[in-house]
């Protein structure tokens, strides 16, 4: 929810909602996206704000009201907060491609240089997820914007924007300094 109006929104990655540099506020946000099918019926929210510009890969976008906000992370429950990750803390996620995955927390604080709409910006805040000790995937291509919950408390750490198959890991941006720089509560 926006903090200042109360309006319910959707958090995603600035590369899935809006991902050009000159992409204006307005734009509509469909549900399923147009690579999976959706049409100009399927508009559900439309951009309000993004981060990039604080190198947080994250944006906003408000409901229209054409469907109702639900609290679930499909197949992992509701979200019951937002915490802050730590090295070796289990989490979850329930991911577009690679369904629910698990993996461990190995890294905070990074910082990543990754080309995004033409320009190459530096996105910061970042947590790096291990496999989880049975192994298995952890992302995949088209799992950006999923996010990351702390697998006791289904509380949100992170939101999912990258990662890779040799070795197999996840990268996601720290929760509370999306939150915070979207000016948004969950």
């Amino acid at each position: 929810r926006d903090r200042d109006t109360g309006q319910d929104m959707i958090l995603s990655n600035w590369h899935v909602l809006a991902g050009w540099a000159y992409i204006s506020e307005g734009l509509r946000i469909l549900q399923p996206g147009q690579g999976d099918g959706g049409r100009i019926r399927h508009v559900v929210a439309r951009l309000t704000r993004h981060a990039m510009k604080d190198g947080i890969d994250a944006a906003v976008a408000t409901l229209t009201g054409a469907r109702p906000m639900i609290n679930h992370q499909l197949g992992l429950g509701p979200v019951t907060g937002v915490t802050m990750p730590t090295t070796d803390m289990l989490v979850t996620k329930s991911g577009r491609t690679s369904e629910i995955t698990e993996g461990i927390i190995t890294g905070i604080e990074g910082l990543k240089a990754i080309p995004y709409g033409g320009f190459n910006r530096i996105v910061k805040h970042i947590i790096h997820i291990a496999q989880a000790p049975e192994g298995g995937n952890v992302s995949a291509p088209g799992d950006s914007g999923s996010w990351w919950l702390e697998k006791d408390t289904n509380k949100a750490v992170g939101i999912h924007f990258a990662g890779s198959n040799l070795p197999e890991y996840a990268l996601g941006i720290s929760m509370p300094y999306v939150v915070d720089a979207l000016n948004i509560d969950i």
